[in-house]
């Protein structure tokens, strides 16, 4: 993850090898990070056969597994027993055979600036897009939410990202879709379009295949 930016929401994770220098900044105030340690022998092992052979950011759609696991960790470690750290330990090993099932990458929050620094109307932008991401959102309420000029804005944006704005919240908006059509497995894709900010659920299919090369029923028969 070396020289690599990520935008953090609620629902994302991330893996960090061992020894893998990183920071974190704090963009909004109501937030919880919840860390959990793995040292044990075979969890390399584990991790690559699980194909998370390096540090990456994902995004969860089964936040409650996660949380199921944390209560556990923090039940064992109240207990008074000879075997805390044996079932600890066991905990961890099941949790990391659980996560593929309720993760995917969240490639698309990855930002790769210029400079090695994000410009800060880039991060209010992303911020703005990811809080606003099911209603209308045009330049010129992004202009007035930021304070920059629109045709600087987008310049500044696509520099740093790679991606115009509009593009980026389409992947910030499919992104949200894979999440909520696995959520909510008995809702229209018209539901989840609009959810998602889409009013026209065949432009929404669209763009979502394009995205992710198949269609939100196909996505869902891959759960």
């Amino acid at each position: 993850m070396a020289n690599q930016i990520f935008l953090i929401s609620g629902g994302d994770g991330f893996l960090i090898y061992r020894d893998e220098p990183y920071s974190l900044k704090q963009l909004t105030q109501d937030w919880r990070l919840d860390f959990v340690q793995f040292s044990g022998s075979l969890c390399l092992e584990i991790l690559q056969a699980l194909t998370m052979i390096q540090s990456n950011v994902y995004h969860f759609f089964d936040l409650q597994l996660f949380h199921k696991y944390i209560l556990s960790f923090c039940r064992i470690h109240r207990r008074d027993s000879d075997r805390k750290a044996e079932l600890l330990s066991k905990s961890c090993y099941d949790l990391l055979v659980d996560l593929p099932g309720s993760i995917f990458h969240a490639n698309r929050k990855e930002l790769r600036p210029a400079n090695g620094s994000i410009h800060e109307s880039v991060a209010s932008v992303l911020q703005y897009l990811e809080i606003h991401f099911s209603e209308d959102i045009t330049l010129e309420k992004l202009s007035v939410h930021t304070g920059y000029e629109q045709k600087y804005l987008c310049s500044v944006f696509k520099h740093e990202t790679q991606r115009t704005i509009m593009t980026e919240l389409a992947y910030i908006r499919i992104g949200h879709a894979r999440t909520l059509l696995k959520q909510y497995p008995n809702k229209k894709v018209y539901e989840i379009a609009r959810m998602c900010g889409y009013s026209n659920a065949d432009y929404f299919g669209r763009v979502f295949r394009k995205i992710t090369g198949t269609t939100p029923d196909q996505f869902r028969k891959t759960m």
